[in-house]
């Protein structure tokens, strides 16, 4: 999103005009999308990890390393968005030619390459000078005064140290063999949405879906005169069968040009009173008001991912059910003749009216999977 915005706000003050949704605009020489590619995180990773090292060999002062790092944080993140300016500025002044293909990789890690250097050469200005560690803790202590550099640790502290550094390490290798060692079950049913009294359509309404990969992906349409919907079942009946927290797991995919995200919020979803994260999703004939969340064991609702897989791991550490899945409801929605508070209680009816179901059909595989447990 900051990338998308600084990108965005660039452009126009170089007086180039641009229509936006979402995180794809155009530009009158063609059309531009950031994708999870272009949001700099490994950038961010690297610039932390480089900033964390060259701080603590470059620094003895707290506050030196504090800002130091603080800088490796931030100026990665504006750099990312200069990187994608200039690339767009290639692109539109080169009528497209330019910054579209490889260069485009090219020039991303040559710049981030150049913001490195700087951001370490500035880092060098302010060098504290080197100190003999060796030379003053060997140096008597006049005055009375503590030598602050001395390490004070006995033997005593030393083992206690160790001991409890390898029982840190240990706990998770042991969990790790317990996990693996448990007997899991094969999936035995597949999942089967309802018919939702007759109105389930058996032709799709859209092409979209939402982008699960190797998860059990069950969808069901539902025409209810003018209103189109449709539920999608992400469904991970066990554990190992495949990641549902996932960075590839995501609501557009990232090689189709047909449609793409408008704008991305929260909702209260009163049915299960949980929020959950509001897509608008366009593509030229369309646009669909979309919900998700996720649910662990069958009594888990969450938005968050944070809690979702501190969920997962809690349930697979104690054995307990272990099934996920990631749960879309989309409306088909009319910006010109309804308003988002309609659409809005449309939506919130529609899973009011079926979810139960749809838990009921998760609840018979889930049962089915684990009875033998």
């Amino acid at each position: 999103d900051f990338t998308a915005n600084f990108t965005v706000d660039m452009v126009r003050l170089s007086g180039i005009p641009v229509y936006r949704e979402g995180l794809f605009f155009m530009l009158p020489t063609g059309n531009w999308s950031v994708v999870e590619a272009c949001s700099g995180i490994r950038y961010l990773i690297a610039s932390i990890t480089l900033g964390c090292l060259y701080a603590y060999v470059t620094y003895t002062k707290l506050w030196k390393r504090a800002i130091f790092i603080a800088l490796s944080i931030i100026v990665p993140i504006i750099a990312n968005g200069l990187r994608a300016y200039m690339i767009v500025m290639l692109g539109h002044l080169s009528d497209m030619t330019v910054a579209t293909g490889v260069d485009h990789l090219v020039y991303g890690w040559l710049f981030f390459g150049v913001v490195i250097f700087i951001l370490i050469r500035l880092g060098a200005i302010f060098k504290d000078p080197e100190v003999d560690n060796l030379a003053l803790r060997a140096a008597p202590i006049a005055n009375g005064e503590s030598d602050t550099l001395a390490v004070n640790r006995t033997p005593l502290t030393h083992v206690i140290f160790i001991g409890c550094l390898i029982v840190g390490l240990s706990i998770w290798p042991l969990a790790r063999q317990q996990m693996n060692n448990q007997a899991y079950p094969e999936m035995v049913d597949a999942l089967e949405l309802p018919d939702f009294e007759g109105k389930a359509s058996v032709a799709p309404l859209w092409s979209w879906q939402p982008v699960a990969r190797e998860a059990d992906q069950v969808v069901g349409f539902i025409e209810d005169g003018p209103q189109q919907s449709a539920i999608y079942i992400d469904f991970y009946p066990i554990p190992g069968y495949a990641e549902m927290i996932n960075s590839l797991n995501t609501m557009i995919d990232p090689d189709s040009d047909e449609w793409h995200i408008v704008s991305v919020g929260t909702e209260h979803l009163a049915a299960l009173d949980i929020s959950v994260t509001s897509y608008r999703i366009k593509s030229s004939k369309q646009e669909l008001l979309v919900w998700s969340w996720y649910q662990v064991a069958g009594a888990h609702n969450s938005a968050n991912k944070y809690i979702v897989k501190l969920l997962e791991g809690g349930h697979r550490l104690l054995g307990d059910r272990q099934d996920s899945a990631r749960i879309t409801y989309a409306m088909s929605v009319d910006p010109a003749s309804q308003a988002p508070e309609l659409q809005r209680s449309q939506l919130q009816t529609l899973i009011q009216e079926t979810f139960p179901q749809v838990q009921a059909s998760m609840d018979n595989v889930a049962q089915r999977v684990y009875e033998d447990l």
